[in-house]
């Protein structure tokens, strides 16, 4: 076995950086992208797809993601780290982050100019085109990532130490790309500057945009100029055809397992997601601005959790930590529903909402954390068992689930507006998304309790 050096605070840091990168170039998309093609009814703001159309351009766009995955993951796999250009750095995954994140500042912006001011099948096909090459080129970048963490922390000790300052990274950039939007996009909107009730502009979303995708460009540079390719073990080399590679992580039924179970908590927590700045103005009679302060205790409780991740696992062990995590949200998510319908004040209406995504908060910094040691310990496992080391094979197979989560997310919420409304006249459709997305969770927290009986599962 080739020495692998330690784990540098340097290093953690640069993954941390890239995390914020990571969620700038997804989370607006992910929060704000079918709400500002499709917007509420009645509203006053302009409409570019109808909501019954909007799901095709993001369901389209994690289709394209999806395909994309694995063959990405084997094509880094079987790299041979030299790259052709001299000011690229050299490595298996390096490379990639550098090109992949690039391509997708041009996309990132390019993706909230839709060519017509009105409803328009052109904006639903200029939509769709962008946003698949949006998520093609972020997987680029993406999975490289992935597949460098558990290479250079290979100990379960480095693990859940590089898994913390993920965590933190991806909260922190959570509340950045998902959360201070809401508020930016009204600070920025010149239309919204006038003081005119009810007059938006697409300006706000625009430049939010811009600026996002600048700096995540820059923060998946810091990586790639800061972290050090591990040394690779000769003995875990293969030479399989690519076909082969792409399902080799699936022979492992513990990894299967975790498949299921990210799929059902990612599943109904995106569901939610995709419906909460519907909810925030329906529910709460609030606008972008609601969501960013509903992202503020939901920031806190996810920062604590994420840095009490560690703590929780010496005591409870990671297995049981993941079922806390998806026990949280199938608690939570459901409760959005009689806090809409609550016949008590608006501010006591938001101080209950407040207090939901606490909870919500404080889930998904656990899960945030844990991905990675876990994800470790299989793949450790996996090459116990079948003699290869396929760290990207993996993580593509990991994200490929997460994304078809977020597509089933995307139908559950927009399935669910379209049925039964999404107007101020009609929002129930609104208001029953957090329930079904809560099914969903509790699906997975059955299958974290069987995962238990399952030998050499990630963690005991």
């Amino acid at each position: 076995m080739t020495h692998s050096p330690t784990l540098s605070t340097r290093e953690c840091v640069a993954f941390l950086i890239s995390m914020l990168g990571v969620q700038m170039a997804s989370e607006l998309f992910a929060q704000w992208g079918t709400y500002f093609y499709s917007p509420s009814a009645g509203t006053g703001r302009l409409v570019y797809v109808p909501i019954a159309l909007v799901a095709v351009i993001f369901v389209s766009g994690r289709v394209f993601d999806i395909i994309t995955d694995p063959i990405i993951g084997a094509w880094s796999d079987r790299s041979r780290g030299r790259s052709r250009f001299p000011f690229v750095p050299q490595g298996r995954r390096l490379p990639f982050i550098f090109w992949g994140s690039i391509l997708m500042t041009f996309t990132g912006i390019a993706f909230w100019y839709p060519p017509v001011p009105a409803e328009s099948n052109v904006n639903l096909a200029y939509g769709t085109l962008l946003m698949s090459a949006h998520w093609g080129f972020y997987t680029l970048a993406y999975i490289p990532l992935l597949a460098l963490a558990p290479e250079i922390a290979r100990t379960e000790e480095e693990r859940v130490r590089l898994g913390t300052w993920i965590g933190v990274g991806m909260i922190l950039g959570l509340i950045v790309a998902a959360i201070a939007p809401g508020e930016l996009i009204t600070l920025m909107d010149p239309a919204r500057a006038e003081g005119t009730e009810g007059v938006f502009s697409a300006a706000g979303y625009q430049r939010v945009a811009i600026l996002f995708a600048l700096v995540s460009l820059a923060s998946f540079q810091w990586l790639v100029w800061n972290v050090r390719e591990r040394p690779r073990d000769a003995a875990a080399e293969s030479h399989t055809p690519m076909t082969s590679e792409l399902y080799f992580s699936l022979r492992s039924v513990p990894f299967r397992m975790y498949l299921i179970m990210f799929f059902c908590f990612y599943a109904g927590m995106l569901a939610n997601q995709k419906a909460l700045p519907y909810w925030a103005e329906l529910a709460l009679g609030g606008d972008e601005g609601t969501v960013s302060a509903l992202g503020i205790p939901f920031a806190i409780t996810s920062l604590a959790a994420a840095f009490a991740t560690a703590a929780l696992i010496r005591r409870f062990s990671l297995k049981n930590v993941m079922a806390i995590a998806i026990g949280l949200m199938t608690l939570a998510l459901p409760l959005s529903y009689p806090v809409a319908v609550a016949p008590v004040s608006a501010d006591t209406k938001f101080v209950l909402a407040a207090i939901l995504y606490a909870f919500t908060g404080a889930g998904l910094g656990i899960m945030y954390v844990i991905a990675t040691p876990v994800i470790g310990a299989i793949i450790d496992q996996a090459a116990r068992d079948f003699g290869q080391r396929k760290e990207a094979a993996f993580n593509a197979m990991s994200a490929v689930v997460i994304k078809a989560a977020q597509v089933l997310g995307i139908g559950i919420a927009v399935g669910t507006m379209a049925v039964f409304g999404n107007s101020a006249e009609s929002p129930l459709g609104v208001f029953l998304v957090g329930p079904v997305s809560g099914l969903f969770c509790a699906a997975g927290l059955v299958v974290a309790v069987a995962w238990f009986r399952v030998p050499n599962s990630g963690g005991k």
